[in-house]
């Protein structure tokens, strides 16, 4: 029996982060082509209930880890007694202060760690991910704006790169 198709891969592996997103691996039949995947840096210095990252991740994307580390303490005021990573509409979607064990907190080193299980979900829409200033649990927004502090975030995500034309 004869093999008629040749079996062709490449894989290129860089170390680095932006806060506009680097291509850590692209894992293709070509170099420029296939599954990237992207790690985003980006440090925050809230001064609302909710700041964004500056760059969203791409519809059609698979996020893999979310994490986020308060460099230096966050102020609250109010019913904001903690921060999350998410969405507007899902707050907590991505880890809140302590998690996986959730423990209020706007201490510097207060830190979530959130990975995807094998049930990764591909992002229907572009999404931006949100710091939010939260109320005791981390589901919910808090009513008082973050001040002071900043917070670390990597989100590491992957997505497609076309086919080259013909």
């Amino acid at each position: 029996m004869s093999n008629k198709h040749a079996i062709r891969g490449q894989r290129l592996t860089a170390a680095g982060v932006s806060s506009t997103g680097a291509i850590a691996a692209i894992d293709g039949p070509t170099l420029t082509e296939g599954i990237k995947r992207i790690v985003q840096e980006q440090t925050l210095s809230p001064a609302a209930v909710e700041t964004p990252l500056t760059t969203v991740v791409p519809k059609g994307s698979e996020i893999v880890l979310v994490q986020g580390n308060v460099e230096s303490a966050l102020t609250g005021g109010g019913t904001t007694v903690t921060w999350s990573l998410g969405t507007v509409a899902d707050p907590d979607k991505y880890g809140t202060a302590g998690f996986p064990t959730q423990a209020d907190s706007l201490a510097k080193n207060s830190k979530s760690n959130w990975m995807a299980g094998e049930d990764r979900v591909r992002l229907a829409a572009d999404e931006t991910i949100v710091l939010t200033g939260c109320a005791t649990g981390g589901a919910a927004d808090g009513n008082t704006a973050l001040t002071n502090g900043s917070v670390r975030i990597v989100v590491i995500y992957d997505t497609w790169a076309p086919l080259a034309d013909a």
